[in-house]
């Protein structure tokens, strides 16, 4: 069985192999690249200052507070710089070696060695892992599960538990809450393996995991300004219900029929029908987990382990995203789970379980080949989603031809975008006009920017050219002159304007 399960981790490295001549995507941009506090080693910098977390102009530094995860990456940079290739390889290493640890963990859970290599696989290999396996900023999830896993095999089985033992699973627990905040979810599942057979967990040792999960608690509340990734004061919490349960169909659809994958999914408009629906499937889904805990226990505590997994995914605390597949890493350990206890107790599920793990197979081959650069990944986004105004306006934002990018920032204010969203077109689309010495729609777009955040610099920057090349040097100097009240004097928009009015 051993070489079996070899045998697998290997063809798993080469079906995501492709990923290690990847670039960087995505928020790898802000997290990694530009995020300037990661040049010099400081670790207790990190700990202490959320904002080191991302690029300050990314507005993303106060969303998250996971020091371990970005004293991981600034290592990464002191040894091999921005070369995105090695950051590929760590993250693809953390996502086979988790696939081990999954295997060990249901060797210890499960009587069948088969189903354990097929619950394995189904971790390895499932298509709503390659956004994980093959995103370097998603080290946080490869990252922080590889420390669950282990604390995981530090409390199972209860049998194998010693003192050493809960101070090793204990500590592993408190690096994978620094790493990331969805680790708080551990001390639920492993309840729910106590709940299903007493001698799986040494639950009368994790008491440590409260006191840790609290200190987390603590440290984030005093360091963060809100604990959602969006200010809750301007909150609805309807549309936050809302968006929570019209997730969850499609999280467990992804999980069971994973088709038209992609980086970002685009906000529903919430018909009360619709959500009204959602929640009566999140009710069925309860109560047949509930129900099926004496007849189909295996089962049971499977649903139970992908609902705890996507618990912080479900907007109960905010998040800046309605779907997003990434936050399948830990339900997919409880589809292993389920499938691998499952597919030999009852024969007549076997063969069409066979097609299943060779259709998500096929579906990973297919997914790992957008994620080698932010144009193929944005492509790939809008072909799946063309209304999805985010993917349209990322696509546009890395788009090399003018004409192209202003289409695909046009459409993407067709379909009713966010607010930054839109911002970022008009003002994206002032200057592209300008490029084009097209300046009639440019001042038009660079107005329509301007009404919305009157005092930003970049928008003034574009309206102060716009004026230039319009021969109004009055108009041009009143933008020169609030720009400079809006940056630093050694700011390259006042150089290259002060050269200009020369």
């Amino acid at each position: 069985m051993n070489r079996w399960l070899i045998s697998l981790v290997l063809a798993a490295g080469i079906l995501y192999a492709p990923c290690l001549k990847a670039g960087f995507v995505y928020d790898d941009e802000w997290s990694i690249v530009r995020n300037a506090s990661l040049r010099d080693f400081q670790p207790l910098r990190y700990f202490t200052d959320p904002s080191t977390a991302a690029d300050p102009a990314s507005g993303l530094q106060g969303d998250v507070y996971r020091p371990l995860l970005t004293t991981f990456f600034a290592a990464q940079v002191h040894f091999w710089g921005l070369r995105p290739g090695p950051f590929h390889a760590v993250n693809l290493m953390l996502h086979l070696i988790n696939g081990l640890l999954v295997a060990i963990l249901l060797q210890r859970l499960l009587k069948n060695p088969w189903g354990v290599l097929i619950g394995a696989g189904i971790f390895l290999l499932h298509p709503v892992q390659v956004q994980t396996a093959a995103w370097i900023s998603q080290q946080s999830n490869t990252l922080s599960a590889f420390f669950i896993l282990c604390a995981c095999l530090c409390f199972v089985p209860a049998a194998r538990s010693t003192t050493r033992r809960t101070i090793l699973g204990s500590a592993c627990f408190a690096a994978a809450v620094f790493t990331k905040e969805h680790a708080l979810v551990f001390p639920l599942l492993l309840g729910v393996l106590y709940l299903w057979d007493e001698k799986h967990v040494a639950i009368k040792t994790a008491w440590p995991l409260g006191v840790i999960a609290a200190a987390y608690a603590l440290a984030r509340t005093l360091l963060l300004p809100h604990w959602a990734q969006i200010d809750g004061g301007n909150r609805n919490l309807y549309d936050d219900f809302s968006l929570g349960v019209l997730s969850f169909p499609v999280y467990i659809a992804k999980l069971l029929l994973p088709l038209a994958l992609r980086p970002s999914y685009r906000y529903p408009e919430g018909d009360p029908w619709i959500v009204l629906g959602s929640f009566l499937i999140v009710c069925a889904f309860l109560w047949g987990m509930a129900r099926g805990r004496k007849r189909f226990p295996s089962l049971s505590v499977s649903m139970a382990w992908i609902f705890i997994g996507l618990l912080p995914a479900l907007q109960i605390i905010p998040i800046r995203a309605f779907v997003a597949e990434r936050f399948l890493y830990y339900s997919v350990m409880g589809l292993a789970l389920g499938v691998g206890a499952g597919i030999f107790q009852v024969k007549r599920w076997r063969w069409p379980l066979g097609v299943w793990l060779v259709f998500l197979v096929c579906q990973s081959a297919r997914a790992v080949p957008h994620w080698k650069n932010e144009y193929a990944l944005w492509r790939h986004a809008v072909a799946v989603e063309p209304s999805n105004p985010f993917a349209q306006a990322c696509l546009a934002n890395v788009e090399s031809r003018p004409d192209k990018a202003i289409f695909h920032y046009k459409q993407a204010l067709l379909h009713h975008p966010a607010e930054d969203v839109a911002f970022t077109a008009k003002n994206n689309l002032a200057w592209l006009y300008l490029r084009k010495q097209e300046i009639a729609p440019a001042l038009h777009w660079g107005q329509a920017a301007l009404q919305m955040r009157p005092r930003n610099a970049a928008t003034l920057y574009n309206l102060c050219l716009i004026h230039l090349a319009r021969h109004d040097r009055r108009k041009a100097r009143v933008f020169y002159r609030q720009i400079a009240q809006q940056v630093p004097p050694q700011s390259p928009l006042l150089a290259d304007l002060s050269r200009r009015f020369k």
